[in-house]
């Protein structure tokens, strides 16, 4: 084969693996993904006695944001407010793919203050200073208060910072 030939080869392999990652059904491919050692059902309810234990943590009624299953009832949608920065997080909750032991929690989303449609995508929408600081909020505040292991996964679109 020749060395044009190798290199198509490659740059295709690279492009249909990055177009796989970024059209994968209900899936955000910027969220950042954490692996769960627990089934996704326990993982709903430690992230249910969680926000019991800490009520601050619940976004206010009138936003309309409630934890719930999606239609699909894949993913499971909770959301959380971050008082000091006036900050909604959105996450989502699944099991990982042909593993009934694991789940995947996918941090999606973060939406500036109580009003909704003020998004910002985590891993695109925030500079990369800000979206480490962010992340690493959300693993003290929130994952690691679960008392449970999990593995950062980063994300699905070769952005190299975790």
């Amino acid at each position: 084969m020749t060395k044009t030939k190798i290199i198509i080869l490659i740059v295709g392999v690279i492009i249909i693996g990055f177009l796989g990652a970024l059209l994968s059904a209900g899936n955000n491919a910027y969220s950042q993904k954490y692996e769960f050692y627990c089934e996704k059902e326990l993982m709903i309810k430690k992230l249910t006695e969680f926000k019991k234990e800490n009520p601050n943590l619940q976004p206010a009624k009138e936003t309309g944001l409630t934890d719930s299953y999606a239609k699909d009832q894949y993913y499971y949608h909770s959301y959380f407010y971050w008082q000091d920065e006036d900050r909604i997080i959105h996450i989502l909750t699944s099991q990982k793919d042909n593993e009934q032991t694991k789940s995947i929690i996918s941090f999606e989303a973060v939406n500036e203050g109580l009003t909704l449609g003020h998004w910002k995508r985590i891993n695109k929408d925030f500079d990369r200073k800000e979206n480490i600081r962010i992340k690493s909020k959300f693993e003290k505040e929130l994952l690691n208060k679960l008392k449970l292991n999990y593995k950062n996964l980063g994300n699905d679109m070769f952005i190299f910072w975790k």
